[in-house]
């Protein structure tokens, strides 16, 4: 049960990640010039 425990921690920390990543992309292509 830990190993699961720890996979869906990596999961979550790497769609965490990915998700900052986005926005910030996001955030840099509406932001006005």
């Amino acid at each position: 049960m830990s190993t699961q425990n720890r996979s869906t921690a990596g999961a979550f920390l790497a769609w965490a990640i990915v998700g900052s990543a986005l926005g910030g992309i996001v955030a840099l292509l509406l932001a006005p010039r």
